[in-house]
């Protein structure tokens, strides 16, 4: 199977400074061609969707972010993308009535949520720790994740898939992702971080 494709992907960014921070946004395309191991069968169990086709979509954000007093870094954002004709596994018949796994196009997924992050170098806030060959920075990060599967239906696919993905959760997108830690900094040559990470 060998197909050609030829088209461009559009982008759009903009920025609004307001003093030491600024409001930011982008919009950009997204694709994902059909790749060789989307073709590969290794089992006799499995097929592969002949009208198999390409996974386009976009994605959005929208954020707040800024470096306040040169002592604290910040980040909000939210964000939205769409994900179109993912490609997953079904439950189907073969032409013959028999129980197969079928590769095809199951559902559009869309993801939506927030992200946070700040950082605080704290030899700036600490009279105490101020040296200036040592730095001492504290960092945490949040994000919140909705990724559900949308416009599915069971007669998505040519070869009779007999599963709905409407509404159910994207696999591997972890609701909730926290992190924070600690780093310090010697003379810009060396740095050591401790972290730590909550994924739900």
């Amino acid at each position: 199977r060998t197909s050609m494709r030829r088209f461009p992907l559009m982008g759009l960014g903009a920025t609004y400074k307001c003093g030491p921070t600024e409001i930011y946004s982008n919009f950009q395309q997204a694709y994902r061609a059909v790749t060789f191991n989307d073709l590969r069968v290794n089992t006799p169990a499995l097929k592969v969707d002949s009208n198999l086709s390409d996974s386009k979509g976009y994605t959005l954000d929208l954020g707040y972010r800024g470096m306040i007093m040169n002592v604290w870094n910040f980040d909000v954002s939210a964000f939205y993308m769409l994900y179109g004709n993912k490609i997953g596994i079904v439950n189907a018949k073969d032409a013959n009535g028999a129980n197969i796994q079928l590769r095809t196009n199951v559902s559009d997924a869309r993801h939506y949520g927030l992200e946070l992050f700040n950082e605080v170098e704290l030899n700036r806030l600490f009279k105490w720790i101020q040296n200036g060959e040592h730095k001492f920075f504290w960092f945490s990060s949040a994000s919140y994740l909705n990724a559900t599967y949308v416009h599915s239906d069971s007669t998505r696919n040519s070869s009779g898939g007999n599963e709905s993905f409407e509404g159910k959760r994207v696999e591997y997108t972890p609701e909730w992702t926290l992190r924070t830690g600690l780093t310090y900094q010697f003379k810009r040559s060396f740095s050591l971080t401790y972290n730590f990470s909550h994924v739900s």
